[in-house]
């Protein structure tokens, strides 16, 4: 496994397996931080960087990408990238329900395939929670576009499907 060649200090082949498993699951965090720490250990810092910065994306105070990054303060997590703030905005309206709102600054980032996967799954998500089951399908869609191996928004649109009753796909 990836993991037991990380330990036995096969960083190259490590950082191969990684890859190939956030080919297919590149939201998890783990698969990320697992290839960021394997390409770093490899000594190839600056391309284990945007690895960790994905995480931040997804966990913006994560205590290993931060340390991945060389850095301790919350404040550079997602590496000035303008989705780190449109992601926690998007993070705190979802924990008030305010799905609208939760949506409103992804949105704002971009129209169609510019937006990246992890963004487009996430309006998938919150457009399903708002009950906006043919704009749910279609930002699942555009994520499977994105990341053709992933299996996220494959499952993810079977939720918007089933309440729209459309379960022929």
């Amino acid at each position: 496994t990836a993991w037991s060649l990380y330990l036995k200090g096969d960083f190259k082949q490590a950082a191969v397996m990684y890859q190939k498993l956030v080919t297919l699951y590149p939201a998890d965090t783990e698969m990320l931080l697992g290839l960021g720490f394997s390409l770093k250990s490899a000594g190839d810092p600056k391309e284990s960087a945007p690895y960790f910065n994905t995480v931040l994306l997804l966990s913006p105070n994560n205590s290993r990408a931060l340390e991945g990054l060389g850095t301790e303060a919350p404040a550079q997590a997602g590496g000035g990238d303008p989705r780190a703030a449109a992601l926690k905005i998007s993070y705190e309206a979802e924990a008030k329900r305010d799905y609208p709102a939760a949506i409103k600054p992804l949105a704002a980032l971009g129209a169609g395939d510019s937006l990246t996967y992890l963004v487009q799954l996430r309006l998938g998500w919150l457009s399903y929670c708002a009950k906006d089951w043919p704009k749910s399908i279609a930002c699942y869609g555009k994520a499977a576009q994105l990341a053709p191996n992933a299996v996220e928004p494959l499952l993810g649109k079977m939720l918007p499907q089933q309440a729209a009753g459309n379960n022929d796909d």
